[in-house]
This record gives C-alpha cells, structure tokens and sequence, in this order.
C-alpha cells in the first residue's frame, strides 16, 4: 500500500513541477524543490504521514497553479487576428 501511495505523489511530483516550470512560476518550482526532498525522505523511511503531507501540499500547489494559469490566459477579444482571405 506504501508503495503504491509513494508512487501515485511521485507522480504528482512530477506533473505540478512540470506545470510550474511551463508557466514560469519560480516560487512554485522551489516549493516542488522542498517538497521533492520530503518525498525522497518520506520514501527511505517508509513514513506514510510525511507522504501524505507532501501529496496534501502538493494538491494545493497544483490548485494554485491551476488559478494562476486561468488567470494568465489571453482574452478572445485580444486574440490574434484571423488572415483575410483574399
């Protein structure tokens, strides 16, 4: 079961950091920094309530990322123009 749990918040891990890292968020990529060092600790010693505070944490993060990228996306109105056909 502790396996199985560590490898779904690697999983995690890895998608916010990725996300983070897409949408130039510098604070979230050093949060997923920590919060990858946690993981590793949680993992050699097998500590299932550490792993289940980074998977929390990393939950909220990716919550977060996600309003901040809804935030950031370009109106339709601002949107490029469409080419004129001739």
């Amino acid at each position: 079961m502790f396996y199985i749990q560590a490898e779904q918040t690697r999983t995690l891990l890895e998608d916010v950091g990725r996300a983070a890292c897409r949408l130039g968020d510098f604070d979230a990529l050093q949060s997923v920094q920590a919060l990858a060092a946690s993981y590793i600790h949680a993992v050699e010693t097998t500590d299932l309530q550490e792993l289940k505070h980074v998977e929390a944490f990393l939950k909220t993060l990716k919550q977060r990322l996600l309003d901040f990228q809804a935030t950031c996306k370009v109106p339709v109105a601002v949107s490029l123009p469409q080419p004129r056909s001739a």
